[in-house]
């Protein structure tokens, strides 16, 4: 099912928990679950929960952040700044670990196999090209030899394999050419709409471009989604704004949707162009009109799978939406977990179960030794041997194939 069509079939009920934020879930069946690692810390590649990542010290939610690679594979940053690949049925990997003592920090892919990583070391930092193959190549940007003075805060790629930066209240461009430039943003701290250069941020963060190019800015500072047309035209997307500090975190139309000081960890543009984001404790979407919503989580702190209005999520730092899917990586208790949206969870077969209609006895006997086993149709009154066996193990259960339909009693002895 297309998420399109989910979004159109949304409805409105909001929640009110006292001074808790106003909820509004969406209205399509939606399953959390475990996709890889155990919630333990450590580093372990392998298979799903049979896994371990270590968290982002002391918890700093930019520091483990996801993107999409190629055939609906992951790459995660773990805390030990080493970038894991998780394929998609769930197989992690170590894609690079300990490079030339560089420390990976964002990330960025647009799902073809390209990727650029921000990474730091003693001598600064820059970006790095990296291949699925685990090449890594320093991007030699043209008309800026050094990135010493900006600290980018956030990254996305659009289609065409261009890249966005932000930092320093302004959003950068970095061509596949290598031309770094200001892409939005007058560099003087405010939240004033305009067009490319004319225009405002506050601290700006996490990035996210959906398929059509249009950058969508979580406006730290202003708490608002900000959002960059392909005509460089700057809005404000949702949120109704207010200074940092403040903790209202409601659901809702545009302009009165919010987002508290640390509202956004990580965000993701689905197929259909709407905003996924990380929110901590909840996961939350964007459509294309601003109103917000609430996917899952939402009621308080920890860690629970089910459906979506009864998960519960901690330290939600990024997301990735892949068709009807979307992968969330939690930091500190670290592991990627999976949300479907748009069909009921289907119950997983266990090998070697299987269901009898039959009736039957076990016997607790010693092996090797002969048993009789007798029935009765009449409650007991009259009985008549049905098997004679050899005990081959202890406790056995013996299946009357006959039984079905009936009522019958039964009873064993061992033969002399």
């Amino acid at each position: 099912m297309n998420i399109v069509a989910i979004i159109v079939t949304f409805f409105i009920t909001t929640k009110v928990y006292g001074n808790k934020p106003k909820l509004v879930y969406i209205d399509s069946p939606v399953n959390v679950e475990d996709f890889v690692g155990s919630g333990f810390v450590g580093y372990v590649d392998g298979s799903g929960v049979e896994t371990m990542f270590e968290p982002a010290y002391p918890f700093l939610p930019k520091n483990f952040q996801m993107t999409k690679g190629e055939n609906g594979s992951l790459y995660l940053i773990d805390g030990d700044r080493r970038i894991r690949k998780i394929s998609s049925d769930g197989i992690v990997s170590t894609l690079i670990n300990n490079y030339s003592n560089l420390s990976f920090y964002l990330l960025a892919s647009n799902g073809s196999g390209l990727m650029i990583s921000e990474a730091r070391n003693n001598d600064g930092r820059n970006l790095f090209t990296i291949s699925e193959q685990a090449n890594v190549f320093p991007i030699k940007i043209i008309n800026q030899t050094s990135l010493t003075n900006l600290r980018f805060d956030g990254i996305c790629m659009d289609s065409q394999g261009n890249t966005y930066l932000s930092a320093n209240h302004r959003i950068y461009k970095l061509s596949v050419t290598g031309i770094l430039t200001v892409y939005a943003g007058s560099g003087n701290e405010g939240s004033a709409d305009g067009k490319g250069i004319f225009c405002s941020f506050a601290f700006p963060k996490h990035l996210a471009c959906d398929k059509s190019g249009n950058i969508f800015v979580w406006d730290w500072y202003n708490r608002k989604i900000r959002k960059i047309d392909i005509n460089l035209n700057v809005t404000t997307f949702s949120g109704g704004g207010g200074s940092v500090g403040g903790s209202i975190d409601d659901d809702g139309p545009k302009n009165s949707a919010s987002f508290d000081s640390d509202g956004i960890y990580g965000m993701s543009c689905d197929d259909a162009g709407n905003l996924i984001l990380a929110s901590d404790s909840r996961i939350r979407v964007v459509d294309k009109t601003g109103f917000t919503k609430t996917i899952a989580g939402g009621n308080g702190y920890g860690y629970k799978n089910g459906k979506g209005q009864d998960s519960l999520f901690n330290t939600a730092t990024d997301v990735v939406s892949i068709g009807n899917t979307i992968y969330v990586a939690e930091s500190r208790y670290p592991r990627i977990r999976k949300i479907t949206v748009g069909q009921n969870p289907t119950k997983k077969p266990v090998d070697n179960i299987s269901i009898r209609l039959s009736a039957g006895i076990t016997i607790n006997g010693t092996v090797g030794k002969n048993y009789s086993i007798e029935s009765s149709s009449d409650g007991g009154k009259q009985w008549n041997q049905v098997i004679q066996l050899d005990l081959q193990k202890s406790p056995f259960t013996w299946y009357d194939e006959n039984s079905v339909g009936t009522n019958k009693l039964y009873r064993v002895f061992e033969s002399p």
